[in-house]
């Protein structure tokens, strides 16, 4: 595990993916809304969370894909060698989006041509959400997000790959995933992907309310085989194959207690005691789109921020969402000095901001 390798890689994506480059960079024409991104930590939830989604008639589950991966390998013979990724990422055009975003399509249309959805489930492909906007404007990311301690912990049991270099070493733990939060919550503030955070706390304490926020947020009619997800029958590769032949049970939860004398080294690499989600927020969080906000004050601070950085075109044509149970929570966005409608004027906050 190389701990200054990931952090010059955590640093080449937070510089690349900025304001200035999401604003001017090209987007895929092709909009399909089939893909489905199922994204965070391994052992926060995704299997879970695919089982569910796949549950319903219209959803395939395709499990841990790994065309995005190669996708990314494949830039260099595309763009050049130098620089890497994602520097190389500039010199991407509309066609060639177009280009590599239609092989991915094709590849998941195979795999199930009468699905409205498929789901990929490769979790560190959060690493690849900036790309994931400009290949699929048109697709949806659901983050699954559980408390830190419990999932490193559930990391270091299984016996993974040296893929997952990272994954032996409590501390290596806490600094990757560190990186990982970091990573994500710089997405969270510039994408214009819609993401759903999903909390496992919650999917377990509440699994009707989120299983149908999460059917509802990639844009079908809620079906109740989704909650005898259990029931469904397909071949499942992960560490959570027997977890999901199972009704939801909280055995998992603060499971982290059991040992904790033993975890100093991913405390301390964690840094301040953990929250329990990675929105850095208590508790159920809501999401307005490339946003978190715990409550509409919190908001309310977000929005005033984007004012100075003049960064409200982001902002056009959102709504503020629950993500706990996927509805409209607010018409209005309020700040102290302004109601903005959900369908809120670009040029009208940029005249704001600026002026």
């Amino acid at each position: 595990f190389d701990e200054v390798e990931l952090l010059a890689t955590t640093d080449s994506l937070i510089k690349v993916f900025n304001w200035q480059f999401l604003s001017t960079a090209p987007r895929s024409t092709l909009r399909s809304a089939k893909p489905v991104f199922i994204l965070g930590m391994p052992r926060s939830g995704t299997t879970l969370t695919e089982q569910i989604l796949c549950s319903h008639p219209d959803v395939y589950g395709a499990g841990e894909l790994k065309e995005l991966s190669k996708l990314v390998s494949s830039l260099p013979s595309l763009v050049g060698a130098e620089p890497g990724y994602p520097n190389n990422l500039a010199r991407l055009s509309a066609p060639l989006l177009d280009r590599l975003a239609g092989d991915y399509l094709q590849h998941i249309e195979k795999l199930a041509p009468d699905a409205l959805r498929v789901t990929d489930k490769m979790p560190h492909n959060f690493q690849h959400a900036g790309l994931i906007a400009m290949l699929f404007p048109g697709a949806r990311i659901i983050h699954c997000v559980r408390d830190p301690l419990d999932t490193c912990l559930s990391i270091y049991f299984q016996n993974f790959t040296d893929a997952h270099n990272y994954a032996s070493h409590l501390g290596h733990l806490g600094v990757y995933y560190r990186q990982y939060e970091r990573l994500l919550n710089h997405y969270r503030s510039l994408l214009d992907i819609p993401i759903l955070d999903v909390l496992y706390e919650d999917l377990v304490s509440s699994q009707e309310e989120v299983s149908r926020g999460m059917i509802d947020f990639i844009g079908l009619d809620w079906d109740e085989r989704c909650l005898r997800f259990h029931e469904t029958d397909r071949f499942i590769t992960t560490c959570s194959y027997d977890q999901v032949r199972q009704p939801i049970y909280s055995g998992s939860i603060g499971r982290w207690r059991n040992y904790e004398r033993y975890l100093g080294p991913l405390v301390e690499a964690l840094g301040d005691r953990p929250l329990q989600n990675s929105t850095g927020l208590p508790g159920r969080a809501c999401r307005f789109q490339g946003f978190v906000v715990g409550d509409r004050r919190l908001f309310q601070t977000r929005l005033q921020r984007l004012h100075l950085l003049h960064e409200t075109k982001l902002l056009r044509g959102l709504q503020l969402i629950d993500i706990g149970i996927g509805r409209r929570i607010g018409q209005k966005i309020h700040t102290h000095q302004h109601a903005y409608p959900a369908g809120l004027l670009e040029d009208d906050l940029v005249r704001r901001a600026v002026g």
